[in-house]
């Protein structure tokens, strides 16, 4: 009985150490697998390259027109109110001239026999926003007497404040892209340069208009991107794809060697935007491969999975 338990402790115990082996075995293939980073890769394009300088610029209405009452008398309904856009034609205030408001307290007869209603309906000769509302509904005005501003819609410009030394990178009807603070970019076109200099600030009014359909309210202030320089027939990586060290005096990326590596190659940068590099140097073939992605913090040569 006693030589049978031992067989029996040592069976349980040689079982356990084959299963805590081959357990050991599965969980250091997972370790090793999930070692293997998995990457985007991209490759090195030709073309043409323009390094930016974001600018702000603000927008304003340049045209605002004045409503005068054309009559003296009590305005007797008021549609406008400020800040809310209004249509051509569209009527914003109805103005009784005294003398009918005296008619309209004699007896109905006499106000039926002189068939006088002495009303007047004061329309928006132009689409727009309402700026300023002088009046309100039971004033009374006196002919030409201000009632209303209106701002007009076509006559929306982002106004740039631009530094004259950067004066000859922009000219009259000059596509330029401006970001908006929703993140959406929008193109616009040079309108008109002031023939002014601000004696403080030695800068220059440049004022971009933009396509009509575009609903930007007054005062947005918008990046303006200006190109300062362009390159044509040069190395493009994107962004993502080029890393530096915290003093941006060292950049790398990391090249595909094989279907399974990626190794740092130095490189030196030339003009740069938003979203793309020129590489200087070295020069790279169509068929690199550059990781763009998983390139952040790994050694100098690491093992990686390219995915899709």
């Amino acid at each position: 009985m006693r030589t049978l338990s031992f067989l029996s402790i040592t069976g349980l115990l040689l079982l356990f150490f084959i299963m805590s082996c081959k357990k050991s075995k599965d969980s250091g293939g997972a370790d090793s697998n999930s070692a293997i980073l998995q990457v985007r890769t991209t490759h090195v394009k030709t073309g043409k390259i323009s390094e930016l300088t974001e600018l702000n610029a603000t927008s304003q209405y340049l045209k605002e027109h004045l409503i005068n009452a054309p009559v003296s008398g009590y305005i007797t309904k008021a549609n406008c109110l400020k800040g809310t856009l209004v249509s051509e034609g569209e009527t914003l205030f109805e103005i009784k001239t005294r003398e009918a408001r005296a008619l309209g307290q004699t007896p109905e007869n006499i106000t039926g026999r002189l068939d006088f209603k002495g009303i007047t309906d004061i329309k928006a000769n132009m689409p727009g926003y309402i700026a300023q509302v002088f009046h309100q509904e039971g004033d009374f005005v006196t002919e030409g007497e201000s009632l209303v501003s209106i701002k007009e819609i076509s006559s929306l410009v982002f106004v740039l404040d631009l530094p004259y030394e950067w004066n000859r990178h922009i000219s009259k009807n000059k596509l330029l892209r401006l970001g908006l603070p929703d993140k959406r970019i929008i193109q616009g076109k040079v309108e008109t340069i002031s023939r002014q200099v601000d004696p403080v600030s030695q800068t220059q009014k440049v004022y971009i208009k933009l396509p009509l359909q575009e609903n930007i309210p007054e005062g947005l202030v918008a990046k303006v991107f200006l190109p300062i320089m362009t390159k044509t027939n040069v190395q493009i990586l994107p962004r993502e794809a080029v890393l530096s060290n915290e003093t941006e005096t060292i950049f790398w990326v990391m090249k595909m060697v094989g279907d399974s590596m990626a190794v740092r190659i130095t490189v030196e940068p030339g003009l740069r935007n938003r979203d793309s590099l020129e590489i200087d140097r070295p020069v790279f073939s169509p068929n690199d491969e550059i990781l763009t992605s998983g390139n952040y913090a790994v050694p100098d040569t690491v093992m990686v999975k390219v995915i899709q």
